[in-house]
């Protein structure tokens, strides 16, 4: 009894790890003649690229469907859905909680992009985004091709006329803010300043930070200035000479 059990789990195992595969599609997103899924994009702040990269998949789908297809936006789709999601994490609130992001720059290289398909808790994603909204509406070009398809992640490059794909694993992380992104110069470091330098802000904050003493000061200044004049005109002291003690000597005398 306990070998059936271990080979029935193994054979359930073994389904799902086979589904979880590109060959099968449009499966499981078409299931007898009608669609049995959902496309999403992202609300207000996805590019308009990824409305058209949806509508590139959901007019492929369209001719395998007898149901009609129509696109929705992330606060719009239903849970527990195998879907498909169009968009960047930072666009499609979906695809952020499919790969547990929700930056623009998750690592796909410039002018690239990327098809992932995941399976999370019994539902299938088709996550379809690129490097920037061209990158991502060239993936949906590749998927309504119609293009053989195999493995779960497959990058494309080429032109959108002409999509080239390459089944590859990219390494998703989002770019630490502390880390310049690829191709960018760190920044030089701040010159040091001198020790005057630095003290020199300190004083220029203190006469700012106290303007009643700056009024201050400047009423003083004035009244200085208008009390020069004044000692200006007074006569200086006389200097009493040698010669004038004599005269004044002798009137005194003679009187």
């Amino acid at each position: 009894m306990r070998k059936l059990i271990l080979a029935a789990l193994a054979l359930l195992l073994f389904a799902s790890l086979a589904s979880a595969d590109l060959k099968s599609f449009p499966e499981p997103f078409i299931s007898s003649g009608n669609f049995a899924g959902q496309i999403v994009v992202g609300g207000e702040t996805a590019p308009s690229t990824d409305v058209l990269a949806a509508s590139d998949v959901a007019v492929f789908l369209q001719q395998q469907s007898s149901s009609r297809i129509t696109a929705k936006t992330d606060s719009e789709a239903s849970a527990g859905v195998d879907s498909i999601l169009v968009g960047l994490p930072c666009h499609n609130s979906l695809v952020a909680g499919v790969l547990g992001m929700s930056s623009c720059d998750i690592g796909i290289p410039e002018n690239t992009g990327y098809i992932k398909l995941v399976e999370k808790e019994g539902v299938t994603f088709l996550i379809v985004m690129g490097n920037a909204p061209t990158d991502t509406r060239r993936a949906a070009r590749l998927i309504a091709e119609g293009s053989r398809l195999s493995g779960t992640d497959i990058v494309v490059t080429g032109t959108l006329d002409v999509p080239q794909a390459e089944e590859k694993t990219l390494t998703l992380a989002e770019a630490s803010p502390s880390q310049p992104s690829a191709g960018q110069q760190p920044s030089p470091p701040a010159a040091e300043e001198s020790p005057q330098a630095q003290e020199e802000p300190k004083e220029e904050a203190t006469v700012a930070a106290t303007p009643a003493a700056a009024a201050d000061a400047a009423a003083t200044a004035t009244a200085s200035a208008e009390a020069q004049p004044e000692k200006a005109a007074e006569a200086p002291p006389k200097t009493t000479g040698f010669f004038s003690r004599i005269i004044s000597f002798f009137r005194n005398l003679f009187g």
